[in-house]
């Protein structure tokens, strides 16, 4: 049965440590509990007044969050597919929103990881922040 994968990401500085969502860290560098709507009975859930400090040393060393427009959604929309022509992979669906990217895709015998890190860099908006790369 072929392994189908749900990607997520966030544009830059959108969704820090120390968000009250939650969040991960690379390769479980830092064990964080889950949110509660994800947690399963009894397991131990993230509370973000835990995380005050980090949070504040991630905006300090931060720019400001980037949202993309509705033209640099559109113009990312593009360049993504553009680059998904470009590797052996199979896509189902994939979602541009303000601030985050959904992708279901298939991704064979590749690894992850280097596909979505091109992914994610053919989606970022320009030093100049009005345009995507691609567009």
């Amino acid at each position: 049965m072929a392994k189908w994968w749900l990607i997520s990401w966030t544009t830059y500085g959108t969704w820090l440590p120390g968000d009250k969502r939650g969040y991960c860290t690379r390769r479980g560098e830092v064990y964080v509990p889950p949110p509660r709507r994800y947690a399963k009975p009894g397991e131990a859930t993230y509370k973000a007044s835990e995380h005050t400090a980090v949070r504040e040393l991630a905006e300090l060393l931060s720019d400001a969050a980037v949202y993309f427009s509705d033209a640099q959604k559109g113009s990312a929309s593009r360049a993504l597919i553009e680059e998904i022509d470009r590797i052996p992979i199979v896509p189902a669906i994939i979602s541009v929103g303000r601030w985050h990217v959904h992708w279901l895709c298939y991704f064979g015998t590749l690894k992850i990881r280097p596909i979505v890190a091109r992914m994610k860099a053919t989606a970022v908006p320009s030093a100049g922040g009005s345009s995507v790369a691609g567009a």
